[in-house]
């Protein structure tokens, strides 16, 4: 996380140093922030800050993806199963804005699938017969857009692991589309210092993990 936080301050530093907007300055901040929260009280923070930015600026998609994102966050992190889908309802309001207005934006499509995700996960049994399809059509339209976007194989990864072998699941099956995923990690470059870089540090862990 010292890292992380290094390279926003870096980050943060060059921007202003070559004039760049308060947008930009802003948005690196709360990343930051969104990233390094502790607790729930945190995240709420950071997405209210982010709701603030995307209100100032709606020519930009990334203040939605990332008030999204935080709420799959507090989602994943929460233990009450209502309080999990009311998460997943607040999230959806963001990303549905998101998805009206930049319909061609392939990481909006992953974080789709990662919220559907965190609707499965309350109930898997009950649910996946509503959920994995939509989950797989959404890494797919991801995955047309911008086939080197490495979280959707890490995403794909993690639903492939959690399924059950008659489903074709398990951590054999998930294995090579998690090393997919490192492979484009790896390769992956971006002159959009707002794009998310979350997923890779998980997706070398889920190698280890399958390969044991």
């Amino acid at each position: 996380m010292k890292k992380v936080n290094l390279v926003f301050v870096m980050l943060t530093f060059v921007l202003l140093s070559f004039g760049q907007s308060q947008f930009e300055v802003a948005m690196l901040q709360n990343i930051d922030s969104l990233y390094q929260s502790k607790n729930t009280e945190a995240l709420q923070k950071t997405i209210n800050a982010f709701e603030r930015i995307a209100q100032a600026d709606t020519t930009r998609w990334e203040p939605l993806y990332y008030a999204t994102y935080g709420y799959c966050q507090m989602s994943l992190r929460e233990q009450n199963n209502d309080k999990k889908d009311a998460l997943c309802d607040k999230g959806e309001i963001f990303l549905n804005k998101a998805l009206a207005k930049f319909p061609n934006e392939s990481e909006l499509y992953v974080l789709k699938g990662f919220l559907l995700n965190m609707r499965l996960v309350v109930n898997t049994s009950a649910r996946a017969s509503i959920y994995i399809g939509p989950i797989l059509t959404a890494y797919a339209i991801a995955e047309k857009m911008n086939p080197e976007n490495p979280r959707i194989y890490y995403m794909k990864g993690n639903l492939t692991m959690n399924l059950p072998d008659f489903m074709g699941g398990g951590k054999e099956a998930a294995l090579p589309i998690f090393k997919l995923g490192k492979e484009k990690f790896d390769t992956f470059t971006s002159s959009n210092l707002l794009m998310p870089r979350w997923g890779r540090d998980d997706c070398i862990n889920k190698i280890k993990e399958c390969s044991m």
